[in-house]
């Protein structure tokens, strides 16, 4: 399936914020606690692309996707999601204003990263007792808001490559 443009955001090089691809450091942080999610990493200068963070010892693992937690579910139920949406699928404990507020009890942080396992056009991080998945079928992802699309990579783009390590989390785009 094709695209207009890639999904994978690229990100700037600079002096304050060296990133390399989490696949390069994953024995680094793997097992270690992350002790906060940030569904607001990344920015353009005037506001942000909505990268997913991960807070590890010494830095971030970042999903360089635009909305990045509205490509991911757990259990089936978008990620990132705001809960009038999603009334009456989204687990317990994450209704509110926005579902984004409640992930830190969810997941109840700190909580170790187990098992990190992306490549090709799917994947999965579990952090503490729950699974995040990046559905194979494009189908399976939450769709766009706006036009209820699906969230699909372009055909030369492998997840694995959307994960960096950073030590801040405001990469440039």
């Amino acid at each position: 399936m094709l695209t207009d443009r890639n999904a994978i955001i690229t990100v700037r090089q600079t002096g304050d914020a060296p990133w390399r691809l989490a696949v390069e450091c994953q024995r680094q942080w793997l097992g270690k606690p992350v002790r906060e999610i940030s569904f607001y990493c990344g920015t353009y200068g005037s506001g942000g692309p909505g990268f997913l963070g991960f807070h590890v010892p010494k830095g971030w693992l970042i999903l360089r996707l635009w909305s990045a937690a509205d490509w991911l579910t757990v259990g089936g139920v978008p990620l990132g999601s705001h809960a009038g949406k999603y009334q009456g699928i989204v687990p317990d404990g994450l209704l509110g204003t926005d579902v984004r507020l409640h992930m830190a009890k969810f997941f109840a942080l700190p909580a170790p990263i187990t098992k990190f396992e992306f490549a090709g056009k799917s994947g999965h991080l579990v952090l503490g007792r729950h699974q995040i998945d990046f559905a194979k079928d494009p189908s399976k992802r939450p769709l766009w808001g706006g036009n209820d699309k699906p969230r699909v990579l372009a055909d030369n783009e492998d997840i694995q490559d959307a994960w960096i390590f950073s030590g801040v989390p405001w990469v440039e785009i």
